[in-house]
């Protein structure tokens, strides 16, 4: 049985698409798991009785309404004021969030927990031209961003060094997402350079947000419409203490569970990323 300190609740109860451990989330799940964490699928609203089963919450791309709803209902907060409450006051006596987060609609639908944090989310769609790779299915637009050493974008910190020489990160990719800004103190681990720009809905746009119901690949943009910001100094992933706890925000959802991109550590990554929140780095 694995140590009390290391139980990781993965969040099911808040319309969390494609994230379940059961679903998209299983990588992240067996990478934990075989690392000896104890993860247990929460499907119930963050109680504090529910809240004090364990010490690291993951909560991953949260909406405010199922799959099947209209995309400016799923920007409605995924969660309630009391689970805010309770959610904030756990981590402050000293648990692990992780939050993480995606492009519109969820970064809407997740926003008032994150300000309860000091974290501002964009709600947008991110991109920087400057340092993004091709992605089959996203045409000359948005593709794999890169944070590295090699380009500068990867923050020195407990994260991305790990316990050993061999857990070392070189390099963290993303697919889009959206952008985040932390609160005073905090660290930006994976910096947008001065190319980044963010693609913000003045309303509910009209494209939906999954990206296989789109045109074909020279057509591909989410949001033509949308007004298009600099974000420059901005970050897709961000990590700090509160109160006795600990808060990591990622801003794009595939970056804990897609391994395949040449090059990048996101195994690793997210395997460092749990360690720091339960206090083993």
């Amino acid at each position: 049985q694995a140590p009390v300190a290391r139980r990781v609740m993965l969040d099911e109860a808040h319309h969390n698409i494609m994230a379940t451990a059961s679903g998209g989330y299983r990588p992240l799940v067996r990478l934990l798991t075989d690392a000896e964490f104890d993860v247990t699928p929460n499907t119930l609203p963050f109680s504090r009785e529910r809240l004090a089963m364990t010490n690291v919450v993951v909560i991953a791309n949260p909406n405010g309404a199922d799959e099947r709803a209209s995309v400016d209902t799923r920007t409605a907060s995924a969660f309630t004021d009391s689970e805010i409450d309770n959610v904030e006051e756990w981590v402050r006596s000293g648990g692990g969030l992780l939050l993480v987060t995606d492009h519109y609609p969820t970064g809407v639908a997740a926003r008032r927990l994150a300000e309860r944090f000091g974290v501002n989310l964009s709600g947008g769609w991110t991109d920087d031209p400057a340092n993004r790779r091709a992605l089959a299915g996203y045409g000359p637009i948005f593709g794999y961003l890169v944070f590295s050493l090699e380009n500068g974008l990867l923050t020195d910190h407990a994260i991305t060094r790990g316990r050993y020489d061999t857990e070392q990160i070189e390099g963290v990719s993303t697919i889009t997402g959206e952008s985040i800004e932390g609160p005073a103190g905090s660290v930006s681990l994976l910096r947008l350079s001065p190319t980044a720009v963010d693609w913000i809905p003045s309303s509910a746009p009209s494209a939906t947000s999954n990206i296989t119901t789109q045109a074909p690949v020279k057509d591909f943009n989410p949001c033509p419409s949308c007004d298009h910001i600099p974000a420059a100094g901005r970050s897709q992933g961000i990590a700090f203490a509160f109160g006795r706890g600990r808060v990591v925000v990622i801003g794009e959802m595939d970056t804990l569970v897609d391994y395949s991109v040449p090059g990048m550590q996101n195994a690793q990554f997210a395997l460092n990323v749990v360690r720091w929140l339960a206090r083993e780095l």
